[in-house]
């Protein structure tokens, strides 16, 4: 259940008040699947029997640039609560549930702090607030539109710059400066081999290149389907390749140097497509979604290659080749992770238990000899993936759950999720390294290291860079990014 921002935190004011219930809205719809907005009006117009749920409204409500009535705001929750984590619908609660008793108390708060109108209005003599600001309130700054086909979830924040000497030992790594990249969600973030490209993936359905080292974009993919995002991006070893997992069941190849769909989607997936992977030698590549199962694809060919891998009970969140590629590692909904023979399609030995919820992310370190894997339990855990075993207690400290983990090309692990922070581990002695990073606002959900290693990008709401240095030495500031219009 989302926890509602109270109160206590920060200024008791209406501004800021609006400003918590829109967090505490956007929080409950990247919970329930991150629908679009005009899935939420069709499925509020679907549980209500009619009635209507205006996108502008939406806008209002996401982004606190208004006061919003209590008969929309329960509609808007009660709608969002009709879907699970997955965006699979579910009964939406009563209007005289309890769990919505406390949205309806934070409501009432907001609206004892309103700025009172000089005159009565009609809408307040029959109880219902109206949505439109006025007087003091036409002047609270309007906060971005959330866009009709954003799936404001899995949002990219390309955060970091991380300067650290490539001999040294992962310590004393201090974040700086932080620095929009985009201006809208982003789900997913990859940096192509050479690290001549960081892709990110916005909510809009289109992937973006940038040029990581002087920051303009260099090129705007654009997904054949628009209304629906990507939601995990891979770079073939060689560079030559992009491969996009879509919500619309489908993946596409890309040529980077070209901003060009290489061949049609490549279809197979009944659900969503959630991550995808290329093996080392580029040979192979691996897609895993909703409906649970694990495909292997030719990348040249564009062919599917046997079979799917089965076995998961629930949808398969994310997958890893170790760098050998002698194995793939899994992570599902069913609280497990599980290894593969990518050879032979087989599962090795049971499957990976401990995290007590479902797992989201799975990486290989670069030596091979850890797997690393993440929990709704907000848990990382480490593993032995020649023996199968746990190697020492789980590292913890995220509030909520940790959707996303990367390793650095050397010592270094970074976790990230739910919470919005960005926590960095030495994997061997599975101690934090320096301070926590606390800049992004919302929920991060991917992040991704450069293959020097000098770069951290992390995928969430507010679409930041980091920019960070390693025992204090500051970096250049860069300046924001914006995304072309399309």
């Amino acid at each position: 259940m989302t926890d509602i921002t109270h109160e206590g935190h920060g200024p008791d004011t209406f501004e800021a008040r609006l400003q918590r219930q829109a967090q505490n809205l956007r929080r409950l719809k990247v919970e329930r699947g991150d629908p679009s907005l005009r899935r939420i009006a069709a499925r509020a117009k679907q549980i209500s029997r009619g009635a209507l749920l205006p996108i502008a409204t939406q806008n209002a409500a996401f982004t606190g640039a208004r006061f919003v009535s209590v008969d929309k705001i329960m509609l808007l929750v009660r709608t969002l609560m009709s879907w699970d984590e997955n965006g699979e619908e579910v009964p939406a609660p009563d209007r005289r549930d309890p769990v919505l008793e406390e949205w309806r108390h934070r409501w009432r708060a907001t609206a004892e702090l309103r700025p009172r109108r000089s005159t009565v209005a009609k809408d307040s003599v029959l109880g219902r607030p109206p949505d439109e600001p006025t007087g003091a309130q036409a002047h609270v700054p309007r906060a971005p539109q959330v866009s009709g086909t954003a799936e404001a979830a899995r949002s990219v924040e390309a955060s970091g710059r991380v300067r650290r000497s490539a001999a040294a030992a992962p310590t004393g790594f201090i974040s700086l400066l932080y620095e929009p990249l985009t201006s809208q969600p982003v789900h997913a973030v990859a940096f192509s081999p050479d690290g001549h490209f960081l892709a990110t993936a916005s909510s809009d359905g289109s992937v973006q290149l940038w040029d990581p080292a002087t920051q303009p974009p260099v090129g705007h993919l654009l997904p054949t389907n628009r209304d629906w995002p990507v939601l995990g991006m891979a770079f073939s070893p060689d560079g030559a390749l992009l491969a996009t997992a879509s919500r619309d069941s489908t993946v596409q190849l890309w040529d980077p140097a070209t901003c060009t769909p290489v061949g049609a989607p490549l279809t197979g997936h009944s659900q969503p497509v959630l991550a995808a992977a290329f093996s080392p030698d580029g040979s192979l590549l691996a897609t895993t979604g909703l409906d649970g199962t694990v495909r292997l694809w030719n990348p040249t060919t564009r062919a599917s290659i046997g079979q799917p891998l089965t076995g998961h009970e629930g949808p398969a969140y994310a997958v890893a080749f170790s760098p050998d590629g002698t194995l793939l590692a899994t992570a599902s909904r069913d609280s497990t992770a599980q290894l593969w023979n990518p050879t032979t399609r087989a599962p090795i030995g049971q499957p990976l238990t401990g995290h007590k919820g479902p797992v989201r992310a799975v990486a290989f370190s670069p030596d091979g000899t850890l797997l690393a894997t993440a929990g709704h339990d907000g848990t990382v855990r480490l593993w032995n993936p020649a023996t199968r075993a746990p190697v020492g207690q789980p590292l913890t400290g995220h509030k909520g759950s940790v959707y996303a983990l990367a390793f650095s090309p050397g010592r270094m692990l970074a976790t990230t999720g739910l919470d919005g922070t960005v926590r960095l581990w030495d994997p061997v002695k599975r101690t934090p390294i320096g301070q926590l990073l606390t800049h992004h606002s919302e929920v991060v959900y991917a992040l991704a290291f450069s293959p020097d290693g000098t770069l951290l990008a992390t995928a969430s709401r507010d679409g930041r860079m980091y920019r960070a240095a390693e025992g204090g030495r500051s970096t250049v500031k860069g300046l924001p990014l914006q995304l072309p219009s399309s």
